[in-house]
């Protein structure tokens, strides 16, 4: 059943309406962890949030440096401390720490930098940078986010102007590569690298809503898939993730989630699995 509103779907939980849940909101774990009236676990996720500008020829973001500006004037760290409570981690690209490409390293925007953001906005020679910030509705944790994106980038002078549709609204206009400005997306990730980053990145593929186009990624991307040898698949991995996310990037990440799982004291045998999906098959109601 779902249910968008963070708060409803958690009093489900607690009144036994629903007897299993995720999508824990992060202002709401430690009260879970400490009050007791329900089981809540959690393990490091496959999942990312990012922000996705289109790059499509004729819109804001065609000019990649105005994606980098934005990737350089949000801060990540306030965004997991004041939004997520510190549930996750800070994130910077689409292959998460499950991942055996992951490289705890690769950290290429640390900290906000709104004054380099203004200069990379000046360079373009267009004028001061403004975008339509696409966001679902009925979430009262995801406005709160997209609010403090929207202040964090005003003290680079970037303004993001936040809209609210239905999420099959923003789909449609990402499908079809339409959208004003960005949007804020999440994807719930997939075990093997791949699945977070071929079809989100590569020319022309299903879930690239950027329309982002970089041959050189292309390529590398094509070269993990083709040998079953970690380390090259690695090399391969690590050398696109510098591409399309710093030198010529594709889109904004800025997190990446946890696995959680939130059930009745009475169900017992579940536990969570970094891609999320809960294997029911393991569970029973204890009488």
């Amino acid at each position: 059943k779902p249910i968008t509103n963070c708060d409803v779907r958690l009093n489900n939980l607690k009144t036994a309406d629903a007897l299993v849940g995720n999508n824990i909101a992060g202002k709401d774990v430690a009260g879970l962890k400490s009050a007791g009236e329900l089981v809540y676990q959690e393990k490091p996720g496959l999942s990312f949030q990012s922000i996705i500008p289109n790059r499509a020829k004729g819109f804001v973001f065609e000019d990649g440096r105005y994606v980098k500006a934005v990737a350089m004037a949000i801060d990540r760290q306030e965004i997991l401390d004041k939004v997520f409570f510190g549930v996750g981690a800070v994130g910077y690209g689409p292959i998460a720490p499950p991942h055996f490409a992951f490289d705890p390293s690769f950290k290429p925007y640390p900290k906000a930098d709104p004054e380099g953001a203004k200069k990379l906005v000046a360079a373009v020679g267009k004028g001061p940078l403004a975008f339509e910030f696409l966001i679902s509705s009925g979430d009262p944790a995801l406005l709160q986010r997209a609010q403090l994106i929207q202040a964090q980038l005003a003290k680079a002078d970037i303004k993001a102007e936040i809209k609210q549709l239905q999420f099959s609204e923003i789909l449609k206009l990402q499908d079809d590569k339409k959208f004003p400005g960005a949007t804020l997306i999440g994807w719930s990730g997939r075990i093997d690298p791949d699945g977070n980053t071929y079809d989100h990145i590569y020319t022309k593929r299903p879930f690239n809503d950027s329309s982002y186009s970089n041959p050189q990624v292309d390529k590398l991307l094509d070269e993990q898939r083709g040998t079953t040898d970690e380390a090259k698949r690695k090399a391969a991995h690590r050398a696109a993730e510098q591409t399309y996310v710093v030198d010529d990037p594709a889109r904004i990440w800025y997190w990446f989630g946890v696995a959680q799982l939130v059930t009745v004291k009475s169900l017992k045998g579940l536990e969570p699995y970094p891609d999320q999906l809960v294997r029911f098959q393991f569970g029973w109601l204890k009488k």
